[in-house]
């Protein structure tokens, strides 16, 4: 998930959430990637929802999703 991050930067940490707690409901990922003295150098979040009503509930039919990945890609010091 994060290797590429690993490679680039040296001394990096990364907080993952995962957020699951009614699979029938959606899914929930988020993760960031943190180097040191850099700060926040990639963050990732997926979101999946789906739908709730009686015709559709438990089918895993997606309702609506997000994504967002943003990477660092370069970094200069001064």
């Amino acid at each position: 998930m994060y290797s590429i991050s690993r490679r680039m930067y040296r001394n990096v940490f990364a907080v993952i959430y995962v957020k699951t707690d009614e699979p029938m409901l959606g899914e929930e990922i988020k993760y960031e990637i943190f180097a040191k003295d850099i700060g926040l150098i990639e963050t990732f979040h997926e979101k999946i929802t789906y739908c709730m009503m009686n015709n559709c509930f438990g089918e895993q039919r997606i309702e609506s999703a997000r994504l967002e990945h943003v990477k660092l890609l370069k970094y200069e010091k001064n």
